[in-house]
């Protein structure tokens, strides 16, 4: 199972977000490098979801989407049972 996102937004909880659920269009993970690079480059947004009490899944998905990354987390409405 990935990292859902649901706790409140900080620069690890969303990097862990990103890390276990994005990816690039051609399949490539994230690496550590380029996880530090996302949390630089959209310090905004982390800082203003920090600021606003938001999950790490929505800073997250606003950074991915910024960023044009693909989701590779599983899909919530995906029954597994």
């Amino acid at each position: 199972m990935t990292y859902a996102g649901g706790d409140n937004a900080t620069p690890d909880t969303v990097r862990r977000y990103l890390a276990e659920n994005y990816g690039y269009i051609d399949g490539g993970q994230l690496s550590e490098q380029d996880l530090d690079t996302l949390l630089a480059k959209y310090d905004d947004i982390v800082a203003g979801g920090v600021r606003a009490g938001s999950c790490a899944s929505d800073v997250g998905d606003k950074i991915a989407q910024a960023a044009e990354l693909t989701y590779t987390g599983v899909d919530p409405d995906d029954d597994e049972s």
